[in-house]
């Protein structure tokens, strides 16, 4: 099978992004058989969090299963250094959310709680043929409330690349670390360390948590969202 550069992949978020090796964060120490399996198991543990919680929530639009997994038909080279230098290993990518239609700009989507307010996870996945681990290439973990048809308040973590491409060269972005954070505003992009050395999914059952306890101040401040049909 034909290993291709990174920059053929449909799975870039923006094929102006350089990505390199040191930025491919393991969702976990395990080998997993195929990307399949770790779509079902996060799905499975982002569900028994939400009952532990007793966080009420449906999909929207409704879909089975919740978390959507789109993979590509070739494996592709990631090297060693933004600059493409150093050694390459192949990995094959794919995208795995829980927005419609696979892209967190389509609001609202993922899952929508109680008060109609909406939380999407969007990754981006690179499967190792070498070591058969699954890395997060990029991630969004965005939540929302729209009211009169506008977001009136959202939060979100994301994970980028922290280089571009100027020409063929690429030029690092002081401006956008890897990991961070958005609240109420695209601008400015603050660091976010938060659990990078822990499981990934650790991030997101701490989110959840958040919001268990948030959310009625929420609403409280900023009203019940607009209505979504629950089917």
């Amino acid at each position: 099978m034909e290993i291709k550069h990174y920059r053929d992949s449909n799975f870039l978020k923006y094929e102006y992004q350089a990505i390199y090796q040191k930025m491919l964060q393991a969702v976990s120490d395990d080998k997993y058989s195929s990307l399949d399996e770790f779509s079902y198991i996060l799905e499975e543990k982002i569900y028994r969090k939400m009952i532990s919680l007793n966080l009420d929530c449906f999909p929207h639009p409704s879909k089975f299963p919740d978390f959507q997994l789109e993979k590509e038909g070739f494996p592709v080279y990631i090297p060693e250094n933004a600059d493409g230098s150093g050694e390459e290993l192949p990995f094959f990518l794919a995208s795995l959310s829980n927005t419609f239609p696979l892209q967190h700009t389509m609001k609202p989507s993922g899952f929508i709680f109680e008060d109609f307010s909406f939380l999407q996870i969007d990754l981006t996945l690179a499967y190792g043929l070498n070591d058969k681990k699954i890395y997060i290439l990029f991630y969004t973990i965005h939540y929302g409330r729209i009211r009169d048809e506008k977001e009136v308040y959202f939060f979100r973590y994301d994970k980028e690349s922290n280089y571009q491409f100027d020409g063929d060269l690429p030029m690092e972005l002081n401006y956008k670390p890897i990991y961070h954070f958005h609240g109420n505003s695209d601008d400015p992009h603050f660091e976010d360390n938060m659990d990078i050395d822990k499981p990934w999914v650790e991030k997101v059952e701490k989110i959840l948590s958040m919001l268990e306890v948030n959310l009625p101040r929420l609403l409280d401040k900023y009203k019940e969202c607009d209505y979504i049909k629950t089917a």
